[in-house]
């Protein structure tokens, strides 16, 4: 929790940051050419290259995680062909026109927000003896060590993965150069996103 804390955090100020550059100016290459303009052209390179090596590694590994996942409920199917079913799906979402695209997008965070909210009820429901039947309460998250029994160095060792679950947000960055009004539409997208 505190982990997933500390990390929205820092995507919050560092997207805050990225709106204020990119309505200051607009440009569709975004954070890589804010740094070639404000840091040097070596630094740029390097950051275009770790974003193309990230999303380059993220995708497929995702597609195997679904893969992985699928695979446990519905066995019949291997892995790999769950992996290029998604990677499928994913692929001809993108390539839909931007409207059809941003409507899919919105009904998957919805999904994906609605499962979170079940996931948390359930959790509530566990802790609190409805399910299960017994009365869980903290016992779990203090007992042990307390809360941190590994220390709280945990937490910012586990930042990496973290913030592998914000990714994705930047891309406002990115569409910032194709806006009308960016003054106007990244702020309230930034606000939205993080």
């Amino acid at each position: 929790i505190l982990a997933y804390l500390l990390g929205g955090l820092i995507v919050f100020c560092v997207m805050l940051c990225l709106a204020e550059l990119a309505v200051a100016k607009p440009i569709s290459g975004s954070f890589v050419n804010y740094a070639n303009d404000y840091i040097s052209p070596t630094w740029a390179c390097g950051v275009g290259w770790a974003y193309w090596l990230n999303w380059i590694a993220y995708v497929p590994s995702e597609m195997i995680a679904a893969g992985i996942i699928m695979h446990n409920f519905i066995p019949q199917i291997g892995q790999v062909s769950w992996a290029i079913i998604f990677g499928l799906l994913i692929t001809s979402i993108n390539i839909f026109s931007v409207g059809k695209f941003g409507e899919s997008e919105f009904w998957l965070a919805l999904i994906k927000i609605i499962a979170l909210v079940i996931f948390s009820c359930t959790a509530l429901a566990i802790c609190l003896g409805i399910i299960g039947g017994h009365y869980i309460g903290t016992s779990i998250l203090l007992d042990n060590g307390g809360f941190a029994p590994n220390g709280y160095w945990s937490i910012l060792i586990t930042m990496v993965i973290i913030l592998v679950n914000f990714q994705g947000s930047e891309i406002i960055g990115l569409a910032a150069g194709e806006c009308k009004e960016p003054e106007k539409s990244i702020p309230i997208a930034v606000r939205n996103v993080s």
